[in-house]
């Protein structure tokens, strides 16, 4: 089994580097080519379009995460195919409030175009979600990483050909970033039809039991966005938009460490739920949790030194400052990867409403502390504000995901250390 963790692992990692290198090549070409307002307002689109993801489709991917392994494939297909009117009622709405903060609010009066944008792009990466989700599931991580892999390529020569080419503004930049998410989105819809997995009728039965599982939920990936992306408008309101492209900047740099973890976790998963019922096995998965616990750490320290020697070299003269962000960024993401790989107890323990009530309750510190912060020490409070919700909603996520689903987390360290001082270590 770890065998087989490691190798999937490399390739998710793989997978997730290439698409972080290819935005991360990308900075030094932009930040000299974009304004800091134009990063502001990709920051704003950003984090718009985490909202949408929160909303749209109802985040059905981790109904079937949890699922896989005990349905058969009828069922499967009708709790896929339920998504689709779900996708599509919630994406109404979503396009009917964005019009309306257009309306309410001066700094987000974009053109239709971007807003309708934003919509179909999260309307689709509910497909795309579903059938990375649903690979992911069935250990094949090259075929995953061969979808994620090919829309970070096309974004990225689209972004080329917008920004460079023909000398758009933050517009270029939007538009390669949703083309990627539409036309791999149409990919894995596709790949869901004629396997099986996606049919255009749906029954009562499966939409309920998405609604039921996956309502609770909206909470949580609301306040998850809030957590991840709340910051940029309170930046943007507080201290302007420039302030908010560097802000931006600093997570499009910090974004390669959330990257890493999340190339674990998908390697880990699938083994994850496989095992974690089996009582012979359960010592293994708290064995890994805790190596990768620990390597989590080192990562983080090896992060920051090495961009504080390539942030000027990578980001220009006008971009270096945002350096003063990305030791808090990246130490927020550590702690989110603490938070992601306690929660998978949580699912199995199907204690869905206490993970919307955890996360719901971390947004509104986080509320508080960027009203707080920002007031105190302007931009940076924002992120030392995001740093410290992320530890408050680990610390208190591993407390209740021990408590929620038995694990020999004492009996692993005392079997250790009685190996270790057997073997002469002490």
């Amino acid at each position: 089994m770890i065998r087989r963790f490691f190798q999937a692992t490399a390739v998710y990692i793989a997978a997730s580097i290439v698409g972080s290198a290819l935005n991360f090549l990308l900075l030094p070409v932009l930040t000299r080519l974009l304004t800091r307002a134009d990063y502001g307002v990709i920051g704003l689109l950003t984090a718009t379009t985490g909202i949408l993801g929160a909303v749209v489709g109802l985040n059905p991917h981790l109904l079937i995460t949890v699922r896989f392994p005990e349905v058969d494939s009828r069922n499967l297909r009708g709790l896929v195919s339920a998504v689709v009117p779900i996708t599509l009622v919630t994406a109404a709405a979503a396009l009917v409030a964005l019009e309306i903060v257009r309306a309410l609010w001066p700094a987000f009066h974009l053109p239709h175009w971007v807003l309708l944008g934003l919509v179909v792009s999260a309307a689709l990466g509910v497909g795309r979600t579903i059938g990375l989700t649903i690979l992911q599931m069935q250990k094949r991580p090259v075929a995953y990483s061969g979808i994620t892999v090919g829309s970070a390529v096309l974004s990225a020569l689209l972004i080329l050909l917008f920004v460079v080419g023909f000398r758009f503004d933050w517009r270029g930049k939007f538009l390669g970033d949703i083309a990627g998410v539409i036309i791999f989105g149409l990919v894995s819809i596709v790949f869901l039809v004629r396997s099986g997995y996606l049919s255009f009728s749906f029954e009562h039965r499966p939409l309920r039991e998405v609604i039921r599982f996956s309502t609770p939920l909206v909470v949580h990936a609301l306040a998850l966005w809030a957590l991840n992306a709340q910051d940029r408008y309170f930046v943007t309101a507080m201290v302007g938009l420039e302030a908010n492209g560097l802000y931006s900047v600093a997570y499009t740099f910090g974004h390669v460490l959330n990257l890493i973890h999340a190339g674990v976790l998908k390697g880990f998963n699938p083994h994850f739920y496989e095992r974690v019922r089996k009582e012979e096995e359960k010592g293994k998965i708290v064995l890994m949790t805790y190596a990768y616990l620990g390597s989590a750490v080192l990562g983080l320290v090896v992060f920051v030194g090495i961009a504080k020697l390539i942030v000027p070299v990578f980001l220009g003269r006008d971009f270096t400052s945002s350096f003063i962000y990305i030791p808090w960024v990246a130490l927020g993401y550590t702690f989110n990867a603490l938070r992601n790989f306690m929660t998978g107890y949580l699912y199995v323990a199907e204690r869905t409403r206490l993970i919307g009530t955890l996360t719901l309750s971390a947004a509104v510190l986080n509320a508080v502390l960027n009203l707080l912060f920002i007031t105190w020490y302007g931009a940076v409070g924002a992120a030392i504000s995001t740093a410290v919700t992320f530890a408050f909603i680990a610390v208190l996520t591993t407390v209740f995901a021990v408590r929620s689903w038995p694990m020999p987390w004492g009996a692993v360290v005392k079997t250790a250390w009685r190996g270790w001082r057997k073997g002469g270590g002490g």
